[in-house]
């Protein structure tokens, strides 16, 4: 019997990025990858970091990139080169689209 949702596999798949300590030069996307099991490549994705960004960093887009795997950019749109104080955990959410 299909799910109420529409949805097929578990209502909400999820997986964790790290955003590093290190250099992010000015105007430079940093593209992270979280494991998802089961993400398929019409899912939804979203990201919501578990604490705050550095000042002047921004997460840019969330998509699913390959089965089973999300991508998290993350942008410096600054002049400047920024060098996060400590490693961010990102926790990422996939909703499967049939």
């Amino acid at each position: 019997m299909p799910r109420q949702d529409h949805t097929s596999g578990p209502l909400d798949l999820t997986g964790i990025a790290t955003l590093p300590a290190v250099l992010i030069a000015a105007g430079a996307v940093t593209a992270l990858d979280a494991p998802v099991i089961g993400a398929n490549l019409r899912g939804s994705a979203t990201a919501c970091p578990r604490a705050a960004l550095d000042l002047g960093l921004l997460i840019a887009y969330v998509w699913v990139s390959a089965l089973g795997h999300v991508t998290v950019t993350v942008l410096n749109p600054t002049a400047a080169p920024i060098t996060p104080a400590a490693p961010i955990v990102i926790d990422v959410m996939v909703k499967n689209i049939p």
